[in-house]
């Protein structure tokens, strides 16, 4: 006998009616197509999944910051709000506008709260006014950095003589106690959540990885996004004067897409001291890696538009010509 669909949905009425919370509506732009790409799945339309927890984790000075920023200016570019929790007392306001962030309030909410509790209820409690008057459909942005400068709120408390043992454990405790209702309020409001965090080596470990991150492994569960980032620095062969960075990311999770995947890009300086994402370059180079792009027999021309031309005669090219879009059509 076939089953009663009608009366089945009859039955049913109103049960299902959070299919939409399962899907993505967008995605957010990192600034760099191919990162785009390791974190969603598509170069062009991807990124930051929208309304989810990703958490960011590298060494000091790698980028995570610059790749958060990128986050906000895409959500400011789609009608959306950003808020910058500072634990680090480290946010660059220049650097922010030189990305193309917009730093007036109410477009960018700074804030330096004290606590990891005291954080989040601040954070929530603007985000929950923010929709109110909103709505649901511009993202909300918000970057806690980072979460190894943030004190649980039963540490603050204390005097420096007055830690224990227990202290040592007392970040952890608070963000595993904490997680499950911050997920809650991040899906009712759809924010999307970046945690920037930094890399300890565990004491002791002789074989194997001995990296960790700060704040126990709860993030390792309720982030659907892990990025982690490594660094090499980037030296100029023949001047030996040093530019930059090789920065080097890997999904260690990914709930969205095929997780474990890899890509680089080099962070480079400016003049003014100022980082920034050398895309064009950085582009050029994954597109050889995938064998996009024609090269001469000695590896040291590649085929750009029907000419064969240096790595940076190409770059300087691209700039000059404008052909960006040309180039990351590539992809």
């Amino acid at each position: 006998m076939p089953l009663d669909l009608k009366a089945l949905e009859g039955a049913l009425k109103g049960v299902s009616k959070n299919q939409d919370q399962l899907e993505i509506r967008r995605y957010l732009d990192t600034g760099f197509k191919p990162l785009n790409f390791i974190m969603s799945g598509d170069y062009h339309n991807g990124g930051v999944p929208e309304g989810q927890i990703v958490e960011i984790f590298g060494p000091s000075s790698c980028g995570k910051t610059t790749i958060a920023t990128a986050v906000m200016k895409a959500a400011q570019q789609n009608d959306g709000l950003a808020m910058f929790m500072d634990h680090e007392r480290s946010f660059n306001l220049n650097h922010a506008r030189s990305l193309g962030v917009n730093t007036d309030s109410p477009l960018l909410t700074y804030l330096q709260p004290e606590t990891w509790e005291s954080s989040h209820d601040e954070a929530f409690e603007i985000a929950d006014k923010m929709r109110s008057i909103v709505g649901f459909e511009p993202p909300i942005v918000l970057v806690f950095d980072s979460i190894a400068a943030m004190m649980p709120q039963s540490k603050m408390d204390k005097k420096l003589t007055e830690y224990t043992m227990n202290d040592y454990t007392a970040q952890a405790r608070a963000i595993s106690q904490t997680m499950q209702s911050i997920e809650k309020t991040v899906a009712k409001l759809k924010l999307t959540v970046l945690y920037l965090n930094q890399i300890r080596l565990k004491p002791g470990v002789l074989y194997g990885d001995a990296s960790t991150t700060p704040g126990g492994q709860a993030m390792e569960f309720y982030a659907t996004v892990r990025l982690s980032i490594s660094r090499t620095k980037l030296v100029d062969k023949a001047t030996k004067t040093f530019l930059g960075q090789t920065i080097s990311a890997k999904t260690v999770k990914n709930r969205v897409t095929r997780p474990f995947q890899t890509v680089d890009w080099d962070l480079k300086f400016a003049d003014n001291g100022l980082a920034y994402f050398d895309t064009i370059g950085s582009t050029l180079e994954h597109l050889k890696s995938l064998g996009k792009l024609e090269i001469s027999a000695d590896k040291k021309r590649i085929n750009w538009q029907g000419k064969m031309l240096t790595f940076n005669q190409a770059i300087k090219t691209i700039e000059e010509e404008k052909q960006e879009e040309l180039l990351f059509a590539m992809l």
